[in-house]
Formats: C-alpha cells, structure tokens, sequence
C-alpha cells in the first residue's frame, strides 16, 4: 500500500491547482492512503473521505460549481435560485405550485438540497431532448451542418 502525502497550503486550496487534485483522484482510487498535512499535523483519510476529496479538488480545478453538504441538507430560496440559475421569485412560483417542496423552518421557507439537486437535472434533461429535438427538425430539413461558418 502506497502513502501519498499531499500539502493543502492556502495557494494550492484557493487555486486547486491540476497536479495535486489529480494526485489525490489517482490516490483516492488506488490501492493508495491519502495523508493532508494542515497547519503541521498530519492526517488520515478515510478512503470514501480521499475519493470525496478528489471529486472536491478535481471540480474546483475544472472550474465546476459544486455543492459540499448532506443531501437532507436545506437551502434558502435565495440559495436554490443561485443553484437554478434562476430568480427567486420563480423559486417561490415553483414552491407554491408544489413543483418543489419545501419545510418552514421558523417563520421563513426552507428547499431540500436533494430537490433543488434533482429540478436542477430535470431542468437539464428537458434542455437537452429541446436540442435533441432542433436538431432532428434541421437534419429533417437538410439544415443541420450547412452553415458555410
């Protein structure tokens, strides 16, 4: 079993640079123990933590928007619109149409992540049979490709 020890400085966290998230997916994946060294201590992951770190780092590196939490996790309005790519007054329309559910928590509104999470795929799913669609309709109609672009 091989030790892989990777440093998370401020620069590398904030910056996510390439090789050290590769090094920690590739370790994560292996027959690997991924140790973090944080402020001098050294520390040892869990396997199902190293592979979740991996996804962390690897995203950020990629430039991808990610969600770190529990999925019964809840979320402001304000947060699920941020995460639809929405406005909050859409997210409301769609709490009080029941298209996502919501708990009150005090006196404000609260969505489960893991709704917000799967409207989010629904909400790719619908985009994508739409292009599926135009395309099919400019192949049918000799358009697709003959764009002298």
């Amino acid at each position: 079993m091989t030790t892989e020890h990777i440093s998370l400085t401020p620069a590398v966290i904030q910056g996510c640079d390439q090789a050290p998230a590769r090094a920690v997916s590739q370790a994560a994946h292996g027959d690997h123990v991924v140790e973090l060294r944080i402020d001098g201590q050294l520390h040892r992951l869990d396997p199902a933590v190293g592979q979740v770190l991996a996804q962390v780092m690897v995203g950020i590196a990629s430039g991808k928007d990610l969600i770190v939490g529990s999925t019964d996790a809840l979320m402001t309005t304000t947060q699920a619109a941020d995460q639809l790519g929405v406005s909050r007054t859409y997210v409301l329309k769609l709490m009080d149409t029941g298209v996502l559910p919501w708990e009150k928590v005090g006196a404000h509104r609260r969505i489960p992540v893991a709704a917000v999470i799967a409207h989010r795929q629904h909400m790719l799913d619908v985009g994508n049979k739409a292009l599926d669609e135009i395309a099919r309709i400019s192949r049918e109609q000799g358009l697709y490709g003959s764009d002298p672009l």
